[in-house]
């Protein structure tokens, strides 16, 4: 295995990885607060957390409806976003159930004639010198930084909500690094990035993540750029035969737009899609005396992800644990105070 694999490109080698922080990129750094704005202008459709200004309502041909407000649910304002002002973006990865994210995606704010003064007032965003230092700096990053295929970079490997670690879109997408990082093949043959988003999907590349990645508590972690992502082995893509580049381009357009079950599951109980993404990646690779030994991979990963799983419980557990004697401690606190009260009276 070692000795067939070790032969072939890192992932560095083939592609670059890009990061990008919101406002961080080419806005004024003596302007403070942008940072703030920048993260804003991203319109969440899927479960996003930390700071949301728009939700995805609807969208058609020529515009976007966006509730405006911090909270999904409940009442909010409802305003229309021409696409004009608008690029394809993605902020979190908890609850895409596609691979392909084509016409699936986000979208981030690019121009400030999106919306009036008044919607711009509703969502917070009222410093119209941070505002258009934000804008400018997401319009820069995604002339530079978007790609068409992007990959976590924090995650919880055994989560329900992660479906997939990379994600291909036909149009470049911008992204926020604290959860993802883009990947930008030197070779810009559309059919490469969906081959390669196949295979970074596959187990070969979890046993890979479970080497390498950060671990924060159990089963969540960082996948960085350069320790993990960067020194991934990947195919040599333009010595495949045309037979096995054929077959994996036939396995990403059957499963990445199908409804899978979670990454986790799909690996624990050696799922039928899971196994064609295997079989690909393993072709891909010239490793086809492995085709057949698939589960002891799904076996070996599924122990490992069991086991960051138990350690995650049982971090929260401890957690738990130590609230419980925090308010424990401040309850007998308060009842040694009103006894020592009582003793005056």
């Amino acid at each position: 295995f070692l000795d067939v694999i070790g032969k072939y490109p890192t992932l560095s080698e083939i592609a670059d990885i890009t990061v990008y922080n919101p406002g961080q990129y080419t806005a004024s750094s003596n302007i403070k607060g942008v940072e703030d704005y920048a993260r804003r202008l991203f319109i969440a459709r899927y479960n996003a957390r930390g700071k949301v200004s728009f939700w995805l309502v609807k969208e058609s041909d020529n515009e976007v409806q966006v509730k405006v407000g911090r909270k999904k649910s409940g009442k909010g304002n409802i305003v229309s976003i021409d696409r004009r002002y608008l690029k394809p973006s993605i902020r979190t990865l908890s609850g895409i159930k596609h691979l392909n994210i084509t016409k699936e995606h986000e979208y981030v704010i690019t121009d400030i004639k999106a919306l009036n003064r008044d919607a711009w007032n509703m969502a917070g965003l009222i410093d119209e010198v941070k505002l258009n230092e934000a804008i400018k700096d997401v319009n820069d990053a995604y002339r530079d930084k978007a790609s068409k295929l992007i990959v976590a970079r924090r995650a919880r490997l055994t989560s329900p909500n992660v479906y997939w670690l990379a994600f291909y879109s036909e149009n470049p997408v911008l992204f926020t690094t604290s959860p993802f990082l883009a990947v930008k093949l030197k070779d810009h043959d559309d059919a490469l990035y969906k081959i390669a988003g196949l295979y970074l999907n596959s187990v070969i590349t979890h046993l890979w993540i479970l080497g390498y990645f950060v671990e924060t508590q159990g089963a969540w972690g960082t996948l960085h750029a350069e320790t993990l992502w960067g020194k991934l082995i990947i195919p040599e893509f333009s010595r495949i035969n045309k037979e096995d580049l054929d077959y994996a381009l036939k396995v990403f357009n059957d499963v990445s737009k199908a409804n899978v079950q979670n990454l986790y599951k799909r690996i624990s109980t050696s799922d039928p899609i899971q196994r064609k993404i295997d079989e690909a990646a393993l072709r891909l690779l010239g490793l086809y005396d492995w085709i057949n030994k698939l589960d002891i991979i799904y076996n070996a990963v599924k122990c490992e992800l069991n086991a960051l799983q138990k350690i995650l419980n049982e971090g929260q557990k401890d957690d738990e644990r130590r609230k419980r004697r925090n308010i424990e401690s401040d309850e007998e606190d308060e009842v040694k105070h009103i006894r020592r009260l009582d003793e005056f009276f």
